[in-house]
């Protein structure tokens, strides 16, 4: 009996003994309780997947691109209309397109004698909402602030906004009411209907392009150049290169009122001299050895005798003694009735040359 006592109590003690050294148990893979599943995205709805398909990023870009093309147009078709009013009074006209200044706020710079005018101009219409607020003014006006201080330093410097409609809100025309002596800022509103050609300039300058193309000249319209953005012009008082043979001319073309108040003086023809000086050297800089062996001769194309100022003749006459490339000259082609065409005018004042 005592041996079966003790042979109990040392199975429980090996089996205790066993329980210890025996690895942790570890409960089947199979056994395992699966983790939660997480909630998968909504398969979109079938109308969902065609809206995708059919708005895709390379048409959204294309239509945007599209319209902001068409923003622009309209912009600097109105720009070019106010070009030309301000050139009929006598202005020098600089697009600032032209330097590559865009989005700049300034769209134009005027200047004749020693008056200066900053514009920007706003082709917008009542009806789509866009209004030219203060914050859009004081921008115009730091702009125009720092192209004085840099540029036209000493000059009377003049800011104005211009607007195809009445879009200036009125803090904005408060301010500049306010604020016109002394930050010398000021508005018109000038309207203008689209699809309405009143470009008699251009046509002038197709019609004195054809002349010289029927001369035998190759003509390059570096007026047109003006119209493209991405190209950033150095020598904006020129319209045409003509090129025959050896010879190149540079011609600036100017149909004016030949009984208004603005003409071209001296100073004037100094400046058109600088920017063809300016383009000889950029041709001789490509090509030298090609360039050397041309005739340069720079003109000024007008619709008649009468726009020349008398300083403008006693600059040219003083000129007779220089170098025909160093020197202006001038050529009057009278356009017709219907500006159909233009004519030669012999008309000349004694000793111009």
């Amino acid at each position: 009996m005592t041996w079966l006592i003790l042979a109990g109590i040392a199975l429980v003690c090996v089996v205790v003994i066993q329980r210890f050294k025996a690895p942790p148990h570890t409960p089947s893979p199979t056994l395992q309780k699966p983790p939660p599943k997480q909630p998968s995205a909504p398969n979109p709805a079938p109308s969902d997947l065609h809206l995708f398909e059919r708005e895709n990023p390379h048409g959204f870009f294309d239509q945007n691109t599209k319209k902001v093309d068409e923003n622009m147009k309209k912009g600097q078709e109105y720009e070019n209309f106010i070009a030309q009013k301000y050139a009929q009074q006598g202005y020098e006209l600089i697009f600032h397109r032209d330097l590559g200044k865009q989005d700049q706020k300034i769209d134009l710079i005027l200047e004749r004698d020693n008056a200066v005018i900053f514009i920007q101009c706003k082709n917008w219409n009542e009806k789509t909402g866009h209004r030219v607020g203060l914050d859009g003014v004081k921008a115009f006006l730091h702009s125009c602030d720092a192209k004085e201080k840099t540029e036209y330093a000493g000059k009377n410097c003049q800011r104005l906004l211009i607007l195809s409609s009445p879009v200036l809100e009125k803090e904005a025309w408060q301010f500049i009411k306010e604020h016109t002596q002394d930050l010398r800022v000021d508005f018109k509103i000038i309207e203008h209907k689209e699809g309405v050609s009143m470009d008699y300039a251009k046509k002038y300058r197709d019609l004195v392009a054809g002349h010289y193309a029927a001369q035998g000249f190759n003509v390059k319209r570096y007026d047109e150049s003006k119209s493209h953005p991405e190209k950033h012009l150095a020598f904006t008082r020129i319209d045409l290169i003509l090129r025959k043979d050896k010879q190149i001319i540079f011609a600036q073309c100017r149909n004016w009122n030949p009984e208004g108040e603005h003409k071209m003086d001296a100073k004037y023809l100094e400046k058109f001299l600088e920017d063809c000086h300016g383009y000889q050297s950029h041709l001789y800089r490509d090509d030298f050895e090609h360039y050397k062996q041309c005739f340069f001769k720079n003109i000024v194309v007008i619709n008649s005798p009468k726009l020349l100022a008398p300083d403008a003749f006693e600059f040219i006459k003083s000129q007779r003694d220089k170098k025909e490339h160093e020197r202006v000259f001038y050529e009057v082609l009278e356009p017709s009735a219907n500006m159909d065409k233009v004519s030669k005018c012999e008309i000349r004042r004694k000793n111009d040359f």
